[in-house]
């Protein structure tokens, strides 16, 4: 019973950092403190780990299939989580380039099709990259988080 208060409470939490990022374009910040993806990212981990455990003994016979997809998960997560800290660490450690402003990394969510300084937006060039729903930052979390989640799935199944 307790175990379904925490499940119910730490879901809450992930909708309301969910619908708070998505209102605001995670760009600011939850009582002026935290990011929106932080708060997703911690209660995202929180919500799959109180899962994995109030499921468990039901996933056990299929123990080696699952162990299968969790360490596929681990490699693709684990690569995305290396590309983006040695991006990072060749971008702005070497170069003093800030990787929020990054062509690379960037995925316009809004003007999908548009060239990014296009006059029909009416919106110079920094409030497009001030503006910009997902950067590497975001992308980063969200790839440590499915990381996380695959190293704690296989350490549970283990």
């Amino acid at each position: 019973m307790k175990q379904d208060i925490w499940l119910i409470l730490s879901t809450l939490v992930l909708i309301f950092s969910i619908s708070y990022g998505l209102m605001s374009g995670f760009t600011s910040e939850i009582l002026g403190m935290i990011k929106p993806i932080t708060v997703f990212q911690y209660s995202c981990f929180f919500t799959f780990a109180l899962l994995l455990n109030k499921y468990l003994q039901k996933l056990n016979p299929y123990k080696e299939k699952l162990l299968t997809i969790g360490f596929l998960f681990l490699l693709a997560s684990g690569y995305e989580v290396l590309w983006n800290f040695f991006f990072w660490f060749s971008n702005y450690g070497f170069y003093g380039i800030n990787t929020d402003i990054d062509e690379i990394t960037y995925n316009d969510l809004r003007h999908k099709f548009v060239l990014p300084f296009n006059l029909s937006l009416n919106i110079t060039e920094t409030e497009y990259f001030e503006n910009k729903p997902v950067n590497l930052n975001i992308n980063s979390k969200i790839s440590f988080l499915v990381f996380i989640c695959s190293l704690y799935f296989i350490f549970k199944l283990h």
